[in-house]
């Protein structure tokens, strides 16, 4: 049975997933259709959240559905291949019971869903295009490295210079931080002055003064979601993810 914060997410998002649907090709298969694919990713993503037990805003809903809409262009304007195969797959996820979820410590661990592929080969140089986009051929990753690598031996954390994004799910490794302009550089230590280009180290966050502050923990006040150690913050206290994918989920 759907939680009552999901369908209350789902009305949110009626602007959104209206149009997006789960029709079948021509052969009779399940098939979502590119247009689709930014819609379908950001009703997947805020549905695993209310899944997860955290509200989540319309305009949040909305920026990642701009930000998936980006992704598809970028992938359109280099040529590469969409797989609809895990259109279907990433629509479907949306409505899984939060029970079925939970025997996951890691969501499609060493599956790769690709929405868009390229061409390039194991070893290779590659672009992270988005969530499930990448210049790597079909069954391949794009790691932080920007080289293709097979599923199960992708770097687990960026090193110094290299690609990150929460949103990626790509995180820095110890004592670098995620800067501006997506790569990792050395990590602001607390009271230290901070900026975009200047972020906190793993235990911090800018805060209003400007300045690397603490973290809290859960169930201690705060006002934004960078300042729980949780990295949520509901109704002005931190609170802990349901689920280990939960406190920042991704498709």
């Amino acid at each position: 049975m759907m939680k009552s914060n999901s369908i209350r997410c789902l009305l949110l998002l009626c602007t959104l997933v209206v149009s997006a649907r789960c029709d079948c090709n021509d052969y009779g298969r399940d098939y979502v259709s590119l247009e689709d694919v930014p819609m379908v990713m950001a009703y997947s993503t805020c549905e695993l959240l209310d899944c997860c037990d955290h509200s989540v805003p319309r305009e949040e809903c909305l920026t990642r559905e701009s930000q998936a809409r980006a992704w598809s262009d970028r992938a359109r304007e280099l040529g590469l291949d969409y797989d609809d195969e895990c259109g279907i797959e990433i629509y479907l996820a949306g409505p899984y019971e939060c029970s079925t979820l939970e025997q996951y410590d890691q969501y499609w661990a060493c599956e790769v869903c690709a929405l868009f592929h390229g061409n390039a080969a194991l070893g290779e140089s590659c672009e992270i295009v988005g969530l499930h986009m990448s210049t790597c051929g079909k069954g391949l990753v794009c790691g932080p490295d920007e080289r293709c690598h097979a599923p199960c031996d992708v770097p687990e954390a960026a090193l110094a210079g290299q690609r990150c994004a929460a949103e990626l799910g790509l995180r820095c490794d110890g004592g670098l931080a995620c800067d501006a302009a997506g790569r990792c550089v050395a990590a602001t230590q607390l009271g230290q002055a901070c900026d975009a280009d200047r972020p906190c180290d793993v235990d911090g966050w800018c805060g209003p003064s400007s300045l690397c502050e603490p973290r809290v923990a859960d169930g201690q006040a705060c006002d934004a979601h960078p300042q729980c150690l949780s990295t949520l913050c509901e109704a002005g206290s931190c609170v802990a993810p349901t689920m280990p994918f939960c406190a920042n989920p991704v498709l």
